[in-house]
């Protein structure tokens, strides 16, 4: 019977104990409860889907002694910041954060908090209440850009954290997800393409959940028979727009053709893991050259982004030169747009001309 929820939510672990990897950062944060020196904030950074958010809950469970965020009634709160980042959000939070809880600790977390310093007076508000907190509040931020962080208001407030870092999920973990997924669900049918379902996951657990419940869909109406011969067509369906897009943006690029670069700028959605995966790809592209058929243990050849811009460029004999050339662009195209006066999209919007131009130059 198929899920009434998601499965990156229904499987989405709620105690330290359940959670996938992290071992490092899980015993630390049983430590601190164990001595009950609870620090007044921390900074959680992570790539995408690494589980920083899961994290901070699991913590705010085990740290009041509960089994559910949803039984803390009033002691935690949860906002994001993509969404929620202006002076009268930060002065709410504030407010609420001098009510006392009930509970050992009222947890206040700030999800995609690098968002929060494109407002100075907003980060300014928080310096504060973050280093003297209310009695009995602790505050945590989750970022998955922590360079973010690195300077003015970000730097003064990641100074007042203790810091915590998650690595993305390598395949050993996912498969374990997968595998907790599959057991749950009956989904026995599944096993024989769980390898391949990690290979396309991008090291997220939240796209493998979403693949293995686009699966158990398709086998409601077809069964579980010749799922692995039907899983292209079945993948199809979700994969993210983002990502067809960064594939059509670097091809184009090495395939030095500006106008449909352009066009598919003009439809991304999540600008920062979408110049994440750019450089990522530029990086790949440069290492594979540089290997000359070699592996690496380091040059993740299964991302998806990476294996069908190599597999489309293979015909163009790239050289060392243009891949360097591409790839720093990209990397400077990342740190300048950590200044906060335009997003990574738009300047590579701006200068995307250049780039192609000079590669043409360089042919």
């Amino acid at each position: 019977m198929t899920s009434e929820l998601p499965f990156h939510l229904k499987y989405r672990p709620t105690s330290l104990d359940k959670l996938i990897g992290h071992e490092a950062v899980v015993g630390q944060l049983k430590g601190i409860i164990k001595s009950g020196k609870i620090p007044n904030a921390l900074l959680i950074v992570g790539p995408s889907s690494a589980g920083k958010t899961t994290l901070a809950r699991a913590f705010s469970c085990a740290l009041n002694g509960v089994d559910n965020v949803k039984e803390l009634q009033g002691a935690y709160q949860e906002i994001n910041a993509a969404d929620q980042r202006t002076i009268e959000d930060m002065r709410d939070l504030i407010r609420k954060s001098r009510f006392k809880s009930g509970f050992k600790r009222r947890v206040i977390v700030i999800d995609e908090s690098q968002q929060l310093l494109s407002s100075a007076a907003a980060a300014a508000a928080l310096l504060k209440p973050v280093e003297e907190p209310a009695s009995g509040t602790l505050w945590i931020f989750c970022t998955m850009d922590p360079q973010k962080f690195g300077s003015g208001t970000g730097r003064a407030i990641a100074n007042r954290c203790q810091q915590l870092v998650l690595e993305a999920p390598g395949e050993a973990e996912l498969t374990k997800y997968g595998k907790r997924i599959l057991k749950r669900e009956g989904m026995k049918y599944a096993l024989p393409v769980l390898d391949e379902l990690v290979s396309r996951s991008n090291s997220e657990f939240r796209t493998l959940a979403q693949m293995l419940q686009a699966c158990q869909q398709w086998a409601e109406t077809n069964g579980g028979k010749n799922l692995q011969k039907n899983l292209p067509s079945i993948l199809s369906t979700f994969q993210a727009a983002d990502d067809d897009l960064a594939i059509e943006v670097m091809t184009s690029i090495y395939s030095v053709k500006y106008q449909p670069a352009v066009l598919a700028l003009l439809d991304v959605q999540d600008h920062f893991r979408f110049v994440n995966s750019l450089l990522w790809c530029s990086q790949h592209m440069l290492n594979v050259a540089v290997l000359g058929g070699k592996r690496h243990p380091q040059v993740k050849h299964w991302a998806r982004v990476n294996r069908e811009v190599e597999s489309r460029t293979r015909k163009l004999k790239l050289t060392l030169g243009q891949l360097a050339m591409v790839n720093e662009a990209m990397v400077n195209l990342k740190a300048e747009s950590l200044n906060f006066q335009v997003d990574a999209v738009s300047l590579l919007s701006a200068r995307i001309y250049r780039l192609v131009k000079s590669l043409k130059d360089n042919g």
